[in-house]
């Protein structure tokens, strides 16, 4: 589209993961619904609240997502998870990480670049065109049943050792 220039943000998503909706020029979208903890394993599984299935507006070159989920850190113990990120059911290799919560848990920003057009590449998550939906998404498993790891929980809220849920929030920016 002629409204926009090279590197202007032609839509924006931000919601929170409770099963909001928004419309903005590509379509209308709706948030996942997360109602509870994750109590990770040692097998990879969909993050709750990850999931998205996105199409961007006509003309854009990158695609940002952003998931910030809370990670706890598993009271006195650590906790070690590793984390994968998937445009379909291609793993963005590069995009791999480890998160320890020791006594560092607290909200995470997991966020990632897509970019559009070009030769395609699934360790960046680069796409040689993007015309259709695709859905982005986030997997997670600990490191070991020793270093367990539980995502959506807040713990020790308010001084003390009560542990609350606490929901996540996604974004997606598509940029001209």
């Amino acid at each position: 589209s002629t409204l926009y220039r090279a590197g202007e943000v032609i839509e924006e998503i931000n919601m929170v993961c409770n099963g909001e909706t928004q419309t903005v020029v590509s379509g209308t979208y709706t948030a996942p619904n997360v109602t509870g903890v994750q109590d990770l394993t040692t097998t990879f599984a969909d993050i709750t609240g990850s999931s998205i299935s996105y199409t961007p507006p006509a003309g854009a070159t990158r695609v940002i997502y952003t998931f910030s989920p809370y990670i706890s850190y598993n009271g006195d113990a650590a906790s070690i998870a590793s984390w994968a990120l998937y445009l379909d059911s291609d793993e963005v290799v590069h995009a791999r990480n480890s998160i320890a919560g020791g006594y560092n848990g607290g909200v995470i920003h997991l966020s990632w670049p897509f970019r559009i057009g070009g030769s395609a590449d699934t360790n960046t998550g680069r796409v040689t065109s993007w015309s259709s939906a695709k859905t982005i998404k986030i997997q997670a498993r600990d490191y070991n049943s020793s270093w367990d790891q539980k995502v959506h929980e807040t713990e020790h809220w308010e001084s003390s050792a009560t542990d609350t849920f606490r929901v996540p929030t996604l974004s997606i920016r598509a940029i001209k």
